[in-house]
């Protein structure tokens, strides 16, 4: 199961839909994929859909499945009064769907909490801290899931009790196939509704994401860029960015990092959301606790202890180094084997990246890919024996060979070998299920999407021909995963008139008409 920015001037509710045909992936809600400037979508961050997400084998955009939601709301003429709590319904539908989940946060045009929410339906609902509260859906044993389909979700806002500006509701949701793969036949939905404040904001006001952080550098290698959001209201001056050394501020998060304070200039009053980046650079004089502050003329500053730590990332050798050969048939993934790793002392993600032909993932049933991330986060900074899966899934004939990297910033890559050899054809008779191959929209301009099943995992060709039988176009050829999958393609470039789509195995060929205007 398995990336979109929109400018938000004010708060913004973003709620996200999980849905499963017949069980969650997360019980609690996908907190913190929510689609805001600094939260991706499902999609976006490898949980669901088609996008360019891990494993992804060719899905839909966010809002390209056949489903819909909407937010409606009692708030009236789209005006609010702080202070105010309004009831907010999401509704959500997509056929053959019968579990429903949902997530929302809400956040100013500084990107941080404003105004609460509150759970009207305990059995179906609750409210829940990572870093931001969030409202999701319940699970067993603490609730129990909608069922309902369109699901209809109730629950209340309250305003902030000081005026913060406009408000922007975005919401997220997500239709899973629960077939447990991170990729194609999961179809991510999104949306925003903008609402004003009953009078504008009158007296200076800054409004951030900064909070509290612990950052971790080596004495050669700065830490890994951390990004905040600030925005200004009714300003008389511009905003001062400011932190003591070893710290770096940058309005980018590759370079121009630098010990001096940023300036962001007001224009008629207003700073728009603009996001900054700081780092800790131990090689640097100063203390490792500083105070990041942000200021303007006649508003309330906003600021945020930081601590610096030192590190010394270390990945321990595997446990094994060397994994025995797989053998199977193309198109048809091998036996599994294993391997752990132990570290400590971490300043940035641990990646694994397997070679290709090869998979791995952290759960054997699901989620194979040719890379795995685990990023840490403050208390925890080391990881031990982690148990990562690996498996042969040639897409061609071989022998292949190579080796599972594990790296992380400033620490020495391990690696573990694999091999592989096929044998057989590998490609079965009638693996694609001829009856399930959709084409839409039909007619088509521009883009388009086709959905299909697979009885086994194996290689597919999608070709477009025009009705002499010539090739005029190569969509796809790539492995895909038993089960629903889907492709993207765009016909642009293309004359108006009738062609033909055919999917394409060693084997078989299953062909659909398609109109282009």
């Amino acid at each position: 199961m398995k990336k979109k920015s929109l400018l938000i001037i004010s708060l913004a509710i973003i709620i996200l839909i999980v849905i499963h045909n017949a069980a969650f992936s997360d019980s609690n809600g996908m907190n913190r994929h929510s689609g805001t400037l600094d939260e991706n979508t499902c999609s976006e961050a490898g949980c669901h859909g088609a996008g360019n997400g891990n494993g992804s084998t060719g899905g839909l955009p966010d809002n390209g499945g056949p489903g819909s939601i909407a937010l409606t709301s009692n708030i009236p003429a789209n005006i609010y009064t702080p202070g105010t709590t309004y009831s907010m319904t999401i509704t959500l539908t997509e056929a053959g769907c019968q579990h429903f989940g949902f997530s929302g946060v809400a956040v100013n045009s500084g990107m941080s909490n404003s105004g609460t929410m509150t759970a009207t339906d305990a059995a179906h609902t609750q409210v829940q801290n990572y870093s931001r509260l969030y409202i999701t859906h319940q699970a067993p044993p603490q609730g129990v899931f909608l069922t309902t389909n369109p699901a209809v979700i109730n629950f209340n806002w309250k305003a902030p009790t000081t005026n913060e500006g406009p408000v922007t509701f975005y919401y997220d949701g997500i239709a899973a196939n629960n077939n447990q793969l991170n990729d194609a036949g999961d179809n991510v939905y999104k949306g925003s509704m903008t609402f004003n404040p009953n009078t504008p904001v009158s007296a200076p006001l800054i409004l951030s994401s900064i909070s509290a952080q612990t950052f971790r550098a080596t004495t050669s290698i700065p830490s890994v860029p951390k990004r905040f959001y600030v925005s200004g209201q009714a300003l008389s001056n511009n905003i001062s960015i400011s932190i003591p050394s070893p710290y770096e501020l940058s309005l980018s998060p590759t370079g121009g990092f630098s010990t001096s304070a940023i300036t962001l200039t007001q224009a008629s009053g207003n700073v728009n959301t603009t996001p900054f980046y700081v780092r800790y650079n131990a090689s640097l004089s100063g203390a490792s606790n500083q105070t990041v502050t942000l200021s303007s003329s006649g508003a309330t500053s906003k600021t945020a202890a930081f601590t610096g730590q030192i590190a010394n990332p270390v990945i321990n050798t595997p446990n094994q180094t060397t994994i025995a050969q797989f053998s199977t048939s193309v198109g048809t993934p091998s036996s599994i084997d294993s391997f752990t790793v132990t570290f400590s002392g971490l300043m940035d993600s641990i990646i694994w990246t397997a070679p290709p032909q090869f998979q791995i993932t952290t759960n054997k049933t699901r989620d194979w890919d040719l890379k795995h991330y685990w990023t840490p986060f403050n208390p925890i900074w080391g990881l031990s024996n982690f148990k990562m899966y690996v498996r042969y899934n040639p897409a061609v004939a071989g022998p292949h060979s190579g080796n599972v990297v594990i790296s992380t910033l400033g620490g020495t890559s391990q690696n573990v070998a694999v091999s592989g050899v096929t044998i057989g054809t590998g490609i079965a008779e009638n693996i694609l299920n001829e009856n399930s191959v959709k084409v839409y929209p039909n007619p088509l301009s521009g883009k388009g999407f086709i959905q299909f099943d697979m009885a086994q995992a194996g290689n597919v060709a999608a070709i477009i021909y025009d009705l002499n039988g010539k090739k005029v176009k190569d969509i796809s050829s790539a492995l895909f995963n038993k089960g629903n999958n889907s492709i993207a393609f765009d016909a642009g470039g293309l004359s108006k008139g009738t062609y033909m789509i055919s999917l394409e195995t060693k084997q078989e060929k299953t062909v659909k008409q398609i109109v282009i205007e």
